[in-house]
C-alpha cells in the first residue's frame, strides 16, 4: 500500500494575470490535504465516496481509461489516470495488472461545504504521485508538476496550473505559467510525456519566496462557493471586447506583484500592505470592466474589515470562496476574525504547508 498527501492551495495575488505570457502571481500551499492510497486489488476500483462513488470500475483498454460510470465528476480522476499510465508505458513499465485507488479529501469538510482550495488539482497530483510510486518509478517535482498539468488542463481547458505548483512544491511560490497553446501544440503533434517532462516549458517559472515570519496571513470563508472554468472563461472575453481596459489591468496587475514580491525579499510589510492593496482594486475594476462579480458583497465585507487591520482582497477566481488578510502583528487576528464572524464571514484556521506533495506510507 502507498499513501500520498496533498496540500491544498490558495491565491495571494495575481490572479487572472498570470494567464498571460510574463506576468507572476504568488500562491500557497494550506494544511488541509488530499490523501491518495493506492494498493494491488482483484479488480481496477476507483473510491471517491465523498461526491458519491464509493466504488468505480475502470480498466485500461486500447491506450485509454474506460470508467464504468464516466462522469463529469470523475473528469480529473480519469485524466490523471490517463496520464500517469501513459506515461509508465512509455518508460516500459509493465503496468500493475489490477490495483484500487482510493481519493480521500480533506478540502472541504464533508458536510458538503466547498472552500475552494484546489480540490480538483491535488486530485490529480496525489493519483499521478502514487501510481508512479507504486511502480517505482521516480520523477522530480518539475516532471510530477508536468505530469498533473498535463491532466489537468487537458481536462479544465483553461486556468494557470499554479495551485497544481502549490500542491507539489509547497511554500509560498512565485509563479509564471507556461504557455497552455504551446502545450496543446506539442501534445496535437505527438510529443511524448516523456520528452514533455525532460524539454523546459515557455515561460514557466516556479520558485520559492522567503518565508514571511514579518506577517500574518488569515483566511475567510464566504461560505459561497464559487466555479473557477467560467468566470476565467467569461473574463478573458475582455481581451476581444474591451481590449484596452484589459491592458490596463494587466499593467495594474504586474505593477501590483512586484511590489508585493519586492515586500517579501526586504521584509517590509508596508510594500506587501500596498501591492496586496492595488492588486484587489485592480481585481475589482477588472470585475467591473467584465461584468463578473469577482468581488461579490461577501468578499467586499470581509476585505472592509481586513483593511482596518492591513490589507484583504478576493483569493484565486473571486465569485465566492475564500478571501485572505494580510497582518502585520498577530495582536490583530483575535479583534479580525471576531468582526468576520459578526458579518457572517468564517475564519479558517489554515496554515502554509512548506513540505508539497509527499509520501506518508
Amino acid at each position: 500500500m502507498i499513501e500520498v498527501k496533498v496540500p491544498g492551495k490558495l491565491f495571494i495575488a495575481g490572479e487572472y494575470a498570470i494567464l498571460e505570457p510574463g506576468h507572476e502571481a504568488i500562491v500557497i500551499a494550506v494544511d488541509r490535504f488530499v490523501k491518495v492510497t493506492v494498493q494491488k486489488s482483484n479488480n481496477n476500483e476507483l473510491s471517491l465516496p465523498q461526491i458519491g462513488y464509493p466504488s468505480v470500475r475502470w480498466k485500461w483498454k486500447n491506450g485509454q481509461v474506460h470508467l464504468d460510470e464516466d462522469s463529469r465528476r470523475l473528469a480529473f480522476t480519469k485524466s490523471a489516470l490517463q496520464v500517469a499510465i501513459k506515461f509508465l508505458t512509455e518508460q516500459g513499465e509493465k503496468i500493475i495488472e489490477n490495483f484500487s485507488l482510493t481519493i480521500d479529501s480533506q478540502l472541504d469538510d464533508g458536510l458538503g461545504k466547498k472552500f475552494g482550495l484546489g480540490s480538483s488539482a491535488a486530485i490529480v497530483v496525489g493519483i499521478i504521485s502514487a501510481l508512479l510510486q507504486l511502480h517505482q518509478v521516480s520523477v522530480k517535482k518539475d516532471g510530477l508538476f508536468k505530469l498533473a498539468s498535463i491532466a489537468h488542463y487537458k481536462t479544465q481547458g483553461n486556468g494557470s496550473c499554479a495551485d497544481i505548483a502549490a500542491s507539489v512544491f509547497g511554500g509560498w511560490i512565485r509563479y509564471s505559467s507556461f504557455r497552455p497553446e504551446w502545450l496543446l501544440k506539442e501534445l496535437e503533434e505527438g510529443t511524448t510525456l516523456t520528452e514533455l517532462v525532460q524539454k523546459p516549458w515557455p515561460y514557466l517559472v516556479i520558485q520559492p519566496l522567503p518565508q514571511p515570519d514579518f506577517l500574518v496571513l488569515c483566511i475567510g470563508w464566504t461560505k459561497m462557493s464559487a466555479k473557477t472554468g467560467p468566470m476565467v472563461a467569461k473574463v478573458q472575453q475582455l481581451k476581444t471586447t474591451d481590449p484596452e481596459s484589459y491592458r490596463t489591468f494587466l499593467k495594474e496587475s504586474k505593477e501590483a506583484v512586484a511590489l508585493t514580491i519586492e515586500g517579501f525579499y526586504q521584509k517590509n510589510i508596508d510594500l506587501v500592505i500596498e501591492g496586496l492593496t492595488n492588486n484587489r482594486l485592480a481585481l475589482k475594476k477588472l470585475g467591473e470592466k467584465a461584468r463578473e462579480k469577482i468581488e461579490t458583497p461577501q468578499l467586499t465585507t470581509l476585505i472592509d474589515i481586513a483593511n482596518r487591520y492591513g490589507s484583504g482582497k478576493s483569493s484565486g477566481a473571486g465569485g465566492g470562496d475564500c478571501g485572505i488578510a494580510i497582518l502585520s502583528d498577530k495582536k490583530y487576528r483575535p479583534k479580525l476574525e471576531e468582526e468576520w464572524k459578526e458579518a457572517g464571514i468564517e475564519p479558517l484556521n489554515l496554515k502554509v504547508s512548506t513540505i508539497g506533495t509527499e509520501r506518508v506510507r
